[in-house]
């Protein structure tokens, strides 16, 4: 059985206020510049993904924001009418399919943004298999 999941990736390097939650505007602004439409299969399950590499984390770390926090912050943004030619509109039903994961280690002071084509992001533990 092969498995393909296409993603359309931005990055969102070390621009932004200082600031948590101008860290999160900066990532906002920057998914909202490619916008992102989705497929009429894939439902109100449309998400993205947001790999934050360490130094765009640790503002999030020292200002103790949660990960609800971060996604109740940055929802009603990303779903917010369009305001001109670069905002354009992302198609994105809940606040939990903003998918966030701290990555990476000290110097990667950016966080990526992968946009599931075709496919949904879907989170499941991974569980350890042992054979006898």
């Amino acid at each position: 059985m092969a498995l393909a999941i296409a993603f359309a990736v931005a990055l969102v390097s070390g621009s932004g206020a200082d600031t948590a939650s101008g860290r999160l505007d900066s990532i906002v602004a920057t998914t909202r510049h490619f916008g992102f439409q989705g497929d009429e299969f894939l439902g109100d399950q449309i998400s993205f993904v947001y790999i934050m590499g360490k130094e765009h984390h640790r503002f999030f770390i020292e200002e103790q924001w949660s990960k609800e926090q971060m996604q109740e912050y940055m929802w009603p943004r990303l779903t917010a009418p369009t305001s001109g030619a670069h905002d354009r509109y992302t198609n994105i039903q809940h606040p939990e399919n903003v998918l966030i994961v701290a990555a990476g280690g000290a110097g990667m002071a950016e966080t990526w943004i992968l946009c599931p084509h075709l496919a949904w992001a879907i989170t499941k533990p991974v569980e350890r298999v042992t054979t006898p």
